[in-house]
Parts: structure tokens; sequence; C-alpha cells
């Protein structure tokens, strides 16, 4: 038994991507995205119970995201406030490096990045076409590289059946366990950018021969 859908949107208006909907509004109930301006890249399907009122400021949905067109002609570059939520769909997986390091740009320190993703070391009992698999060591070093730091990971969708049997196991599964499942939630954050010892030590004279050679008032 295997489950088998041919295209992304067949799955999310399913009763097993309805359910998936539902954990994915459930884990991000307390980052307060109702109240942030947010960019949604890749399909919108997966975060329809997360925006039942108000949808992102921008959804980029496009066959081909690269970096001319990812983020540079929609947003000012000292954007405040801004949380970028990708669903890895074909498309967008197969420019994830690019993705993620436009949107490290973009992002002030502090600033989140939301990446749903369907599990590559996971039995396959799940088919999607235009979902990828990748993995989590994967994902990991991109975001690290990029200078972000993984601050939560949440497991999804345990069970990919329909049956109320299925349904209250992987719900059970959902409350308990923050890895596993056939998807996987991160949310990482951009680091703080931390001068060096010589940068400091540059700044700090130059500040102090801008103070004596000023005119004095």
């Amino acid at each position: 038994m295997k489950p088998d859908y041919r295209t992304s949107n067949a799955f999310f208006v399913s009763s097993v991507g309805r359910r998936l909907q539902k954990q994915i509004k459930s884990a991000l109930a307390e980052e307060d995205l109702q109240r942030q301006s947010a960019v949604l890249i890749g399909s919108i399907f997966p975060f329809l119970a997360v925006f039942e009122q108000n949808n992102p400021d921008i959804v980029l949905e496009k066959e081909q995201i690269v970096a001319d067109d990812l983020v540079s002609p929609l947003l000012p570059v000292h954007s405040v406030n801004i949380t970028f939520i990708a669903a890895l769909n074909e498309s967008v997986a197969e420019n994830l490096p690019t993705l993620i390091k436009e949107t490290s740009r973009f992002l002030k320190p502090h600033g989140r990045l939301f990446l749903l993703f369907k599990n590559k070391r996971k039995p396959c009992f799940l088919s999607i076409n235009e979902m990828p698999d990748l993995s989590f060591s994967f994902l990991s070093k991109e975001l690290e590289e990029a200078g972000f730091s993984l601050q939560k990971r949440k497991g999804l969708l345990h069970f990919p059946y329909a049956s109320k049997m299925f349904g209250a196991a992987d719900q059970f599964l959902f409350s308990h366990l923050t890895s596993g499942g056939h998807f996987t939630l991160f949310i990482a954050q951009k680091n703080p950018t931390v001068l060096s010892a010589a940068e400091n030590y540059s700044s700090v004279r130059i500040t102090k021969a801008s103070v004596l050679t000023s005119p004095r008032t």
C-alpha cells in the first residue's frame, strides 16, 4: 500500500494532505506569522491552513527560481520583520543553495527562515510528484554555510494513510516527537554578524582619529 499522487496540489487537497496542513498550522501557531510580513516561496498549498485569514504579503510560485528573480525586484534592501517560508517543491529544490543564500542576504540578524521538505531517509510509503526527497544533513549544511542556525525541527505526517486509526496515531506521534515523519519543518535563524578583533580595532582607530581631527565647536 503506497499512496501515489501525480501532483503536489492533489496531495494537499486530499484528506492526508489536509491533516499535514493542520500539523503545520499547529507547529507554527506560536510563531506569530500573522503579525509579520511573510514571503512564501514555492507552493502555497501546504500553508493554506496557516494563512486562513491573512495571506502572506508576497507569494513566489514559479517554475524556476533563480537569484535574479528570487526576491530582489520585490523587496527593499532594508526590509524589517520579514519572514521567509519555503515549501521545497521540485523547482524550489533545484535552486535551494541560491534560495538560502538570497534569503540570508535579505534577512536582518535574527530573522527567520522556515523550510518544509519531504524526508529522504523515511521509508518510501508516500510518493508525490513535484516534491523531491531531501536529506536532513544536506539542508543543515546549506543553512550553516549561509549563516543560519537551526532553532527548531519538527517531524510531520508519520502515517500517510487516510483512516481514523492512522489519523489518531499520527496526531499522537506529532505531539510527542520532534523528528521523523514523512515531512520535516525547519525553523532557522540568521546569525548576528560578529566583527573580528582586527575589524574592531580598525573601527576604534578610525573613530578616535575622526574625533581628534574634528574642529572644536
